[in-house]
């Protein structure tokens, strides 16, 4: 990526797992001016890109020190959706340990569905993952049994030539309370990307 954190403006290709990968750039990335591939806007290939990363870089929180939490479908570390099916959206979360905060994107991948309600639910503390927080250093971090947080909210649809964002609702609740390990919150009619954030009082 070059042009700063936000936009894409050169394609790579990585292949290989996470561990042994190497990256492809023996073919330029721009050929006679054009992309290698097909953009919703030609004259603008970045822009989806843009908006997209855009919201995904909500779980960096800008320069604060951010840590991986919870995986989705990893047993006892779960990112956890109920009232709709979980295999229709992607999810992702992490500790934001400069604010005291967890941030929970949510993602809808088909495009053309009705606003749907969902209850969202991830451990109150860090867990020593099968692949993140192995070493216990992080551990432990994050809320208390019993102890009340704050959420806020954000839910909002993606046009899906431009990327440009619309149907945008916001809002934040009365206090929850951490219940058996649990953060947990019901997001009415959410649409297509959703973030949620539990933060603290302290």
């Amino acid at each position: 990526f070059t042009g700063g954190p936000a936009i894409a403006t050169r394609k790579l290709n990585l292949i290989g797992s996470d561990e042994k990968f190497t990256i492809q750039n023996d073919v330029p990335a721009i050929s006679r001016n054009k992309f290698g591939a097909p953009y919703a806007v030609p004259d603008d290939p970045n822009h989806t890109h843009y908006y997209i990363w855009r919201w995904f870089a909500q779980l960096s929180a800008g320069q604060n020190e951010c840590i991986h939490h919870a995986i989705a479908g990893e047993e006892g570390n779960d990112i956890l959706l109920t009232e709709v099916d979980d295999e229709d959206f992607m999810r992702m979360c992490s500790y934001d340990r400069t604010e005291d905060r967890f941030i929970v994107l949510v993602a809808r991948r088909k495009a053309n569905r009705d606003p749907e309600d969902m209850t969202i639910s991830i451990p109150a503390t860090i867990q020593k993952g099968k692949r993140y927080n192995r070493n216990n250093q992080f551990v432990g971090k994050g809320f208390a049994e019993g102890e009340k947080v704050r959420v806020r909210w954000t839910t909002e649809d993606v046009e899906a030539k431009t990327g440009y964002r619309q149907n945008m609702k916001s809002g934040e609740t009365d206090l929850i309370e951490v219940k058996d390990g649990k953060l947990t919150f019901r997001l009415l009619a959410a649409n297509r990307l959703s973030s949620i954030v539990f933060e603290s009082l302290r």
